[in-house]
């Protein structure tokens, strides 16, 4: 049996059961997956800073290897430590943003939507108008994605150092808005990214995972689901 584990950056698992349920179905049903969030963290579904998240990410890619996973993913389109989770391990380590763009030969140009929200204290700044050119030139592949399209979400209504909400609350509030946003603007966006010759689509966020029915019926092209696109490259390369 191929075994793939799924990692996501952050210290709660309140998203993990829809990434499992989207990850096994992209997957043969004779492949096993299982999905952690990090330990050492705070136990929200905001993504840390880099320096907060990056040793525990290496350490529980380091246990999936001990655990005997065929292949392990970093489950976030920014793809955060993957040369650092690689050079840690011998099996393969995958991540969705690399996942696609390296389709980009059989998918054609791939239109890429974006988040956009201003972070709060202890989340992570990074900006798609940053890591998404920045990681296409790491990976040589600029041709790939020659369209790259913001979509604005607004603060949840809840915030993230609420003293009175609890983690469930506060990812619930995160979920929630990023759901309006790809619904509204996102749909608008896709719509513009066909138009100026996407010939698919690339929602990067994997809390979009399973909310993109709107954007699906809005365009005729392609709209590849992060969680389920990091599940097949890494039952692929679990069998390579």
């Amino acid at each position: 049996m191929t075994r793939i584990l799924i990692i996501a950056p952050v210290g709660s698992a309140m998203h993990l059961p829809i990434e499992e349920r989207v990850a096994r179905a992209a997957v043969s049903a004779d492949t096993e997956v299982v999905v952690r969030h990090l330990d050492g963290v705070p136990n929200t579904i905001y993504v840390p800073p880099e320096d907060v998240f990056l040793p525990p990410l290496v350490e529980a890619v380091r246990q999936g290897e001990r655990d005997g996973f065929d292949a392990i993913g970093i489950s976030c389109c920014s793809d955060p430590g993957i040369e650092q989770c690689r050079a840690a391990v011998s099996v393969p380590v995958c991540a969705p943003f690399d996942a696609v763009t390296a389709r980009g030969h059989e998918l054609g140009p791939i239109g890429v939507l974006y988040m956009v929200v201003d972070p709060g204290p202890g989340e992570s700044d990074l900006r798609g108008e940053d890591w998404i050119p920045d990681l296409l030139e790491r990976y040589g592949r600029a041709d790939a994605v020659p369209i790259a399209l913001p979509v604005p979400a607004d603060r949840p209504t809840v915030a993230a150092d609420d003293p009175d909400a609890t983690p469930e609350q506060i990812g619930t509030a995160l979920v929630e808005s990023m759901a309006r946003a790809i619904s509204t603007t996102g749909v608008t966006q896709a719509r513009r990214a066909q138009e100026l010759g996407a010939r698919a689509l690339f929602p990067t966020c994997t809390y979009w995972s399973d909310t993109l029915a709107g954007v699906r019926q809005a365009v005729d092209i392609p709209v590849l689901d992060p969680i389920a696109e990091l599940a097949r490259c890494l039952e692929r390369h679990a069998r390579a």
